[in-house]
This record gives C-alpha cells, structure tokens and sequence, in this order.
C-alpha cells in the first residue's frame, strides 16, 4: 500500500510510514469507514481486530497523557517552590563576580598609538589622568610628561598631531620593544604664532600586566639607533672637550671669555655660547649637537638673542661707533649649520640729538629712521619677546662639562615665577650674605672668583664675624653660636670655637677647609684682627631673585665699594644659593658663584 501523505509504499502491517511518519491506522480506519456494505466477514474480523488494537492504543495514550499533564503540574510545582532559591543563588553569583578587566594593549604599535592620542588631548585640556593607561605609572617618562603637560597647558599652548608613523622596530628582549618614531606636530602658542614641529624619538615599549605600555622616551642619532638623551649630549660633550683642551684654555687664559649655556631650538640639547667680553662687536663661539650626534662649531654669531618658538637668532654687534651689522640666522637641517636668513648694517647717526636718523639697510633696502628700521626687524624677529642669554665668566676654577651636566630644560623648573614670594626678613638676610662676599671680593686675600675651598673658607668666616660685630645683621652669629671680643693686644679680635666655625660655614657656604685659619694659644680660631674703616663694602643691592628648581634660587645684584671714602668701583654678581634651614642667611646657603666681575 501506499502512505496516503507521501505517496510512498509501505507495508500493510505497518502502523506508522517510515518515511514521513504519519500513522497508518488512521488511514485505515477512514478507508473502512468509507468501504461499501458487502465488504467480506473476513475483512470485517479483520476490522475489529484492528479495532481493538486501536482502542488499547487510545487507552494507554490517554492514561499516558495523564501521566504526563500531572508529571508537569508537579514539575511547575517544583519549579515554583525552587525559584526563590535559584534567584539568590544568581544574586550571590553576581554579587562575588569580580568586575570586569580593561582589555589589554595587544601590541607595541597600538600603545605608541594610545599614547600620541593621550598626550595631545592632555596638553590642550591639562587633564592628565589616565596616563598610567598608556605609560607605565611612575616611569621616567610618566613623570616628564607630566612636567611637560603641566607647563604647555599654563603657557597656553595647543598642538595638533598632524603626522605619526613608526620607522624601525626592535626586540630588545621578550618583555621590551623599541620603536623609532616619525611624527609632525602642528603647535600653536599663546599668541597665536602657528609651528610644524617634525620629531623623531625612540620609544621603549614594556610588556606588563596591562599589556604594552611606554616606559621610555630616548633620542636618535642618525644611526637609526637611540639612546639617553642626556647620556648623548654628553658623551658628545665630553670627546669635544678632550679634543679642545688648548682651544678652551686659551678663552679661559684670556680672561675676557663669557659663556652661557642655553637651549635655542627648545629640544633638551643645550647650546654652548662662548663671547668675548670688553668688545661691542661681542665676537661669539657656538657650540651645538649636530646630526652625526657630535659638536659642531658655528663662529658667525655676535652678541645673540633667540626665539625658542621659532628657533631663530638675533645676533647683532651692538653698535659699536654708531655702526651695525646683524642679521636673523636659522638651523640648516640639510647643511647641518645655521644659515643667515636676513642681513642688515649701516651707521646710526643724528643731526638734533635724537639718535634718530641711520643709514641702515635691511635685505639691501635703506631706512631712513632706526624706528622703521627696527620695525621692519621686527616684523621677521621679536626682540622684546625674545631671550636673552645668562653669561657668566669663564674662569679655570669651572667645570664646563659638569654645567653642562647640571644643565636643566624649562619645563623642570617652575612653571611660574610669579608663584615664588619670599619675605623682606629673608631678603635681609640674603643681602647680608651678599655682602659678606663682596667684602671677601674687595680686601680678602685671594679674589673671590679665584679663591681655593681653604682662602674662600677662611676670609668668608673672618668677614662674616667681622660684619656681625658691626651689628649689621642683628648679632645673629653672636646669638647661635657665640663668640668673645679679645683687645688684650691692642688689636680687636674675634675668638671662636673650631667646632662652630666648622658648622658655621658648613650650613653658609657648604665647604669647611681649617688649613689656613688662624689659631690662638688655646686652640680657638681668631676668625678677624683689626678693621677695615677706610676702605670696604659701601652697600649691596639685590636686583632680583629668581627661582629656578624647587630647592634653589639664583640672586642678581650689585656691590658698590668705597677706598678712603672714595668710590672704589662696582661689581655686578649672580650666585645661586640652595635651601639649609641651619643656615643664618634666610634659610639658604651658597651653591655656586655663578659670576662676580668687577
């Protein structure tokens, strides 16, 4: 026969159809009920065999339907009386479940990239949080770039990063990849003026915890290869001078050698100036970094002023005689130099007394008057803007390459200077100080410049006790650590403990040498003898004092000097002084004698 659905044949006896499952007995049972009357007795004991079959089919279904109806009352029961318990099982799951991870920086071009992106967005908004996302926390290039933001956002500055690549990759072990930039930057300053800055450094990368993170940032050389920024300028430094011994001895031998170190082009390399003193042409030696990752020497400059936002250098004879020559110089990538970008020169001269009138030109055109002279300078270079450099005398006594060591960006300073307040009290005290050197300068023994620790040791401390009896400074000598007045021979002398004097000028000047102090019978130190009435310090007067670390501060003054109450000269001074709450002199003591020419 065949099923009536799929049309397929199947057997007789078969109560389902193999092939499409439909029940065969139905079938049957409504081709019977259709059969005509004189269907045969065999066929009809055949229909109620059938028929009985089928009745115990739809008994045992329907008791089997019965079963199942109170199998699923009873299982929704159940379900129903366990729910409570299954929920605060799901809510004691959820509630341990740890919270979810940060995904993880997969490769070491991905953090670079989340880093570029970071560090932009913080410079324009000052918001550095999250920077441990990108940089592993506490780093040295965490805290940098922390100084870094600080200081662009308080100036005003934006950038936009306009180009980013990588260059080079290298595996320096399993946990650390270096990659060598290549990035354009497009900075826009406070007052507007807009820069294309193109960089290039050497990142390493660290496997960490939270995948690939910066660890260091790293200058190249034109090697393709990097290494501590630092660590390069001075290596390069350091051959430079040992290969330039006679040449730098002979400025020092000269005496009338300034120097300054700066940073022109703003990128952490420092410059070194070298100028000539007593001439108005300011004939200046510079010295930078070239390319190769040695010094180079450029000899064109005169006295100089730069723009560290544009790189450029003012440089000018001064007007020596009335007569210029200067011009606006600019760093030559390609020729690895700088190049004059502008030139001018002429003769200032004047028919009322003004000073008004020159024949100066500029790029080969004249101007009649030096104010549109020096407007048309300005127009390519802001000289009131622009700065100027710190020179200080370039004696034997100085370690070129350890200034150059101690050498710090802007950014490490103190983003404001206006921030830094200091009280009349200390500034008294630190006049006092000033004066103690320059009365070490005008009638100590040795010149204050040129002093060994055991001369500077002892004038510093005889002239010190010498003003304090003067009662300059209140007796505050007197007060700490004391002393005894001795005429026995006619002579005023002060007489003090070794171990005072010892601490005394530990806690002033940071340097204790007793070889030449003077000794009385009972093993104390006469520190003064006698005095100076006719002759020595007139007054001190403190220009300025700057702060330039959050430990130390340089001060800018003058000392005026008088010789049988006549004018004896001046000196121009600029020492830097560290903070010793011990010490007298505000709570500072002496550094460095930056400069003291007279």
């Amino acid at each position: 026969m065949k099923c009536n659905k799929c049309g397929k044949e199947i057997n007789e006896q078969a109560k389902f159809c193999k092939y499409c499952g439909t029940p065969v007995q139905a079938e049957k049972q409504v081709s019977s009920a259709n059969t005509k009357n004189g269907v045969s007795r065999k066929n009809s004991k055949t229909w109620l065999i059938i028929a009985s079959i089928l009745f115990g089919i739809l008994v045992l279904t329907g008791v089997t339907a019965f079963a199942i109806k109170m199998t699923g009352e009873k299982d929704k029961a159940t379900q129903k009386a366990e729910k409570p318990k299954q929920e605060d099982t799901v809510k004691t799951e959820e509630s341990t479940e740890e919270p979810k991870e940060e995904p993880k920086t997969e490769t070491p071009e991905q953090a670079f990239e989340n880093y570029l992106v970071f560090l932009v967005d913080a410079v324009n908004s000052g918001d550095y949080t999250g920077a441990e996302k990108v940089m592993v926390k506490d780093s040295s290039l965490y805290q940098d770039q922390k100084k870094l933001v600080e200081k662009l956002y308080a100036d005003g500055t934006k950038e936009k990063l306009t180009k980013q690549g990588i260059k080079s990759k290298e595996d320096i072990d399993d946990t650390h990849v270096r990659l060598i930039s290549d990035e354009e930057y497009e900075i826009t300053y406070a007052d507007g003026t807009v820069k294309t800055v193109p960089q290039s450094y050497a990142y390493v990368c660290e496997l960490t915890e939270q995948g690939w993170l910066l660890t260091t940032l790293e200058a190249v050389n034109s090697g393709g290869t990097s290494s501590s920024n630092k660590d390069a300028y001075i290596q390069a430094y350091q051959e430079y001078i040992s290969a330039n011994q006679e040449y730098l001895s002979g400025l020092k031998n000269e005496n009338m050698t300034m120097y300054a170190i700066v940073d022109i082009q703003n990128d952490g390399i420092p410059e070194v100036l070298f100028c000539k003193r007593g001439s108005f042409t300011g004939e200046t030696n510079f010295l930078y970094m070239g390319k190769d990752g040695t010094i180079k020497s450029y000899d064109g400059f005169y006295l100089i002023s730069f723009d560290q936002n544009t790189g450029l250098v003012y440089s000018t004879t001064g007007g020596g005689h009335s007569a210029f020559e200067e011009g606006i110089f600019q760093y030559d990538e390609v020729a690895d130099t700088y190049k004059e970008i502008h030139h001018g020169e002429g003769f200032l001269y004047s028919e009322n007394g003004d000073d008004g009138n020159s024949e100066m030109t500029w790029d080969g055109v004249s101007y009649p008057t030096m104010a549109e002279y020096n407007a048309k300078v300005n127009e390519v270079f802001n000289k009131d803007a622009a700065k100027n450099p710190e020179y200080k005398d370039y004696t034997f006594d100085m370690d070129l390459l350890q200034e150059i060591s101690d050498f710090v960006r802007d950014e490490t300073m103190m983003s404001s200077n206006e921030a830094f307040t200091i009280s009349e009290e200390t500034k008294e005290h630190l006049s006092s100080f000033c004066e103690v050197l320059a009365w070490v300068d005008f009638l100590g023994q040795t010149g204050i410049t040129e002093a060994s620790d055991a001369d500077f040791s002892r004038d510093f401390a005889a002239f010190a006790f010498y003003t304090d009896n003067l009662q300059k400074n209140e007796k505050v000598l007197l007060n700490k650590y004391g002393y005894t007045l001795d005429s026995s021979d006619g002579l005023q002398k002060i007489k003090v403990a070794k171990s005072v004097v010892e601490r005394f000028l530990y806690d002033s000047i940071g340097k204790v040498d007793m070889t030449k102090m003077q000794y009385a019978p009972e093993g104390d130190v006469i520190v003064t003898s006698g005095s100076a009435t006719s002759a020595g310090v007139d007054s001190v007067t403190i220009n300025s004092i700057t702060p330039i670390s959050d430990t130390d501060i340089q001060i800018q003054g003058t000392a005026n000097y008088v010789a049988r109450g006549v004018s004896a000269g001046t000196a121009t001074y600029t020492i830097t002084m560290t903070e010793n709450s011990e010490s007298l002199y505000g709570g500072y003591m002496l550094k460095s004698i930056d400069s003291w020419v007279r």
